[in-house]
């Protein structure tokens, strides 16, 4: 996958989870603003045309899609620096959308992790909520 295109990968992702009902619909409804217009968004970004952008196979997007969207407790893990990169910002907003579209974020173990290195501090901290001790 070429760099740089995380972003376009989940909103192709997205148009994939919509257009095929992968989407925990109850889920939306309770906690999701502007559903519609990222739903418009989304649409902009169909499976060859984001393969095309990423350098990888239709069949990846479809597949990496179903594979994610059919996994209640999918978690997506978030590495320290993809926001440093031009457009990662939008990226990482993006990436983080996906795990709502599926009602992941109700289970215990799904949603997102992303890890923030406090250097010097010795911590690693993760969005869910953990700490854990590691060696500096």
């Amino acid at each position: 996958m070429k760099l740089g295109t995380d972003g376009a990968l989940a909103l192709g992702m997205m148009n994939v989870m919509i257009g095929e009902g992968l989407i925990d619909q109850d889920y939306i409804d309770a906690y999701i603003l502007g559903f519609d217009q990222l739903k418009a968004r989304a649409e902009d970004y169909p499976p060859a045309w984001v393969a095309k952008i990423c350098g990888i196979e239709v069949q990846v997007v479809i597949d990496l899609t179903r594979a994610f969207g059919s996994t209640k407790k999918a978690s997506i893990r978030l590495n320290y620096g993809m926001q440093r990169v031009r457009g990662g910002g939008n990226a990482v907003r993006a990436i983080t959308g996906l795990p709502s579209l599926t009602g992941a974020w109700r289970e215990r173990s799904g949603g997102l992790a992303a890890v923030v290195v406090e250097l010097g501090a010795g911590r690693c901290t993760g969005t869910a909520g953990s700490v854990a001790r590691m060696a500096v």
